[in-house]
């Protein structure tokens, strides 16, 4: 081996290590911004089919559903159809069921397409974490890892901008259509990439484990998802309709910042690494923790830029570890039992968080509401408000919307804390990561 390729550096990837790599990271931005872009669009698709906010939302609830259940699949489909099948078919699964969810001309028509976009999505992830780490030498295994996370961070970010646009010239049938063509060039790109991988392997499939686990995750999944009606979604919290672009751009800067060094302190330090991300992540989410109604633009920003820094700096080592000490043929069902961890702990935080918020909203907002009283010496002051009249219908209401604004923040405080004391709690976890022997 040459002292550059020794080195790992860029210079020693191959032609068709850039191929695999941009194939890669085209499917995964593709898979990622269908993740966000429903999300965005799913008020314009309740117009157009005349649904109430509970039945649009089986749209997303279905397909987080079938994606968890069909990751676990990726290494039986790996060795039965080879990589380059399963990757082929996947993607062109994933394109033609994006296409079919744009031309639906009804709910359940949307609905079925959605449950197929997650099931033939599934496995790209985690089949293109594999295939990098076994067509990669260990010693570029970390850079490779760190530009395949480009595709998979900027694919939540490019999905809300990219559809915006589409839904703002045309409509909401055309965020969808914008996956296809995408698509095409990702099968392309599979097709040449994994020509020399076609080998395929009889393996016997746990279909008892696997019903089981899916139905498992399909209950639990369900019970968070739909254990409170999708009246949070009609909260007029003004706060969170104006800084959620500045959101998404202060995570994606944070994730950026992290591709500068997270290479060389990943293999210099994983275990250090790791805990430091989740440190990172725990500052950032006590910092959003102490947010009042008067919060700015710029606590928002880099509050935000902390937690994207804290994950991207924790996900490289991370997943280096998890695989640093599985033989080569097991793998794939690594990445897929990985990936299937990843995405049920990120959509039931998600519900938890949820929880929280809604919860805390509710209490807080009985407890206040019982101090509005005639006899609230308060309410009698002269500085008071001229629309908070207590003693007319509209004061009754401005107080009203005043005291749900005031408990909703409170909501987001308590779901904030929660974010930063389940990353504290986890930061002394990294210790009891074991990396593989050297020379391995």
């Amino acid at each position: 081996m040459s002292p550059t390729a020794a080195q790992g550096g860029l210079f020693s990837i191959s032609g068709r290590q850039w191929l695999i790599l941009l194939m890669v990271q085209l499917s995964n931005m593709l898979f990622g911004m269908t993740i966000t872009l429903a999300n965005l669009v799913l008020p314009q698709m309740r117009g157009t089919f005349s649904a109430t906010q509970d039945e649009i939302s089986w749209v997303v609830t279905l397909n987080l559903v079938a994606t968890a259940i069909a990751t676990p699949m990726t290494g039986w489909l790996a060795n039965r159809l080879g990589w380059r099948n399963t990757m082929f078919f996947t993607v062109l699964g994933f394109t033609v069921s994006s296409f079919l969810c744009g031309i639906a001309n009804s709910l359940e028509t949307l609905i079925l397409a959605r449950i197929a976009q997650g099931l033939f999505g599934a496995p790209i992830m985690p089949m293109g974490q594999a295939i990098l780490l076994a067509t990669f030498p260990r010693h570029l295994q970390p850079l490779a890892l760190v530009m395949w996370g480009v595709g998979a961070v900027f694919g939540p970010v490019l999905g809300p901008i990219l559809g915006s646009i589409a839904t703002e010239a045309y409509n909401w049938r055309a965020a969808f259509f914008m996956i296809v063509p995408a698509g095409m060039c990702a099968l392309v790109c599979i097709w040449f990439a994994l020509a020399d991988h076609t080998q395929r392997t009889s393996v016997h499939f746990d279909w008892i484990g696997f019903l089981a686990l899916s139905v498992a995750i399909l209950a639990a999944q369900l019970i968070f998802d739909r254990g409170q009606r999708l009246d949070w979604f009609d909260s007029r919290e003004i706060i969170l309709c104006s800084v959620i672009g500045t959101l998404i751009a202060a995570r994606g800067v944070g994730n950026w910042t992290a591709f500068f060094f997270i290479v060389q302190l990943t293999r210099i330090a994983p275990r250090f690494a790791i805990g430091a991300g989740l440190a990172i992540q725990a500052i950032g989410g006590y910092w959003m923790a102490q947010f009042d109604i008067n919060l700015t633009d710029s606590g928002v920003f880099w509050s935000n830029f902390l937690m994207g820094l804290g994950q991207s700096v924790a996900f490289t080592p991370m997943t280096m570890m998890a695989f640093a000490t599985l033989p080569a043929h097991q793998i794939t069902e690594g990445a897929g039992v990985f990936t299937l961890m990843r995405n049920f702990g990120s959509s039931l935080f998600i519900s938890l968080s949820i929880l929280v918020l809604v919860r805390s909203t509710s209490t807080n907002y009985a407890r206040m509401t019982e101090f509005i009283t005639p006899y609230q010496k308060m309410l009698m002051l002269q500085g008071l408000p001229e629309p908070w009249n207590p003693e007319t219908a509209s004061g009754l209401l401005r107080l009203s919307n005043e005291i749900q604004r005031q408990a909703a923040m409170i909501g987001y405080v308590n779901a904030f804390y929660m974010m930063a004391f389940t990353a504290a709690a986890a930061v002394p976890l990294a210790c009891l990561l074991r990396s593989a022997a050297r020379g391995r």
